[in-house]
């Protein structure tokens, strides 16, 4: 598909970060640094981005998800659950690079196990081939939140334009390193692990020999569906993040001090009471 932008592109001019906003309006605040100041380009360039995972949730849908999990938090600050601020929340498709890789490992363990009462010494090699699809790399959001970015990539569809209505779409970030700067050592480390938890007969297990080639990495650009709620707090932005497929949720935010005071001083007054019955019943 021919990626062609006919949409006019809007830079923020504090932090310079380039969207396509299709519904602009002048109360659109910048999803990274909540100002409202843009300067509008005109670019025909290509989008180089191939696919997109639409969004699932809805406005409302995050407006709720937000409310319910705030009724958890008693350190969060009040300007969080103040409706005008969640009523901001904002629908944004993020860019991130998508890897599929496949390694091939050759491992020579030593371990030992129980037969007939006694305990033998063995040597185990195991060959084979571990795969790892649509792992997220190379986004500064996704990196400070990755326990929320969390998909089911069986709805990625091919990149459309319209999927991007009533959303803002950061095309900022579209540069990816090259695939020589992809970094297998966690999954090295992951088929290690899991080889080992499939031979739980053996105890003791150690790693003689350990070889690792990947085989395969394949790159898919893809956008990313998230509702971002940042929230300025002393010249310091903090993000509500919401999943905007799956609803999951991760609230960054500084402990209310007032209410940290409150329940101090509400311990602090308990502790006093429990000694003084405490010395009142010695004295009786």
């Amino acid at each position: 598909m021919d990626n062609e932008l006919n949409n006019v592109i809007y830079e923020c001019e504090n932090c310079h970060n380039i969207f396509i906003i299709k519904e602009y309006n002048k109360n659109i605040c910048c999803p990274y640094c909540l100002k409202n100041e843009f300067e509008k380009k005109q670019n025909k360039n290509k989008i180089d981005i191939s696919y997109i995972l639409p969004f699932k949730i809805t406005k409302d849908d995050a407006k709720k998800i937000l409310i319910n999990n705030y009724k958890k938090k008693y350190f969060l600050p009040e300007i969080y659950k103040n409706k005008n601020m969640i009523d901001k929340i904002m629908g944004l498709y993020i860019p991130v690079g998508l890897y599929d890789t496949e390694i091939n490992f050759s491992l020579n363990m030593k371990g030992t196990k129980k037969d007939n009462k006694f305990i033998k010494d063995y040597n185990i090699d195991r060959v084979g081939i571990s795969t790892y699809n649509n792992i997220i790399i190379n986004n500064n959001i996704v990196n400070n939140f990755d326990d929320v970015f969390s998909y089911s990539y069986k709805d990625i569809r091919e990149y459309d334009e319209s999927y991007l209505s009533g959303y803002i779409t950061d095309i900022s970030k579209l540069e990816y390193n090259d695939l020589v700067d992809f970094d297998c050592d966690d999954f090295k480390e992951d088929t290690l692990n899991k080889v080992k938890e499939d031979i739980k007969e053996y105890e003791n297990l150690i790693v003689e020999k350990k070889e690792f080639t990947i085989s395969k990495i394949n790159l898919k650009k893809c956008f990313i569906p998230v509702w971002i709620l940042p929230i300025k707090i002393n010249s310091k932005i903090y993000n509500v993040i919401v999943n905007g497929q799956n609803g999951n949720i991760k609230i960054d935010y500084p402990y209310d001090k007032i209410k940290i005071l409150i329940l101090n001083t509400i311990i602090f007054i308990l502790l006093l009471v429990l000694s003084l019955l405490l010395f009142i019943s010695e004295v009786i």
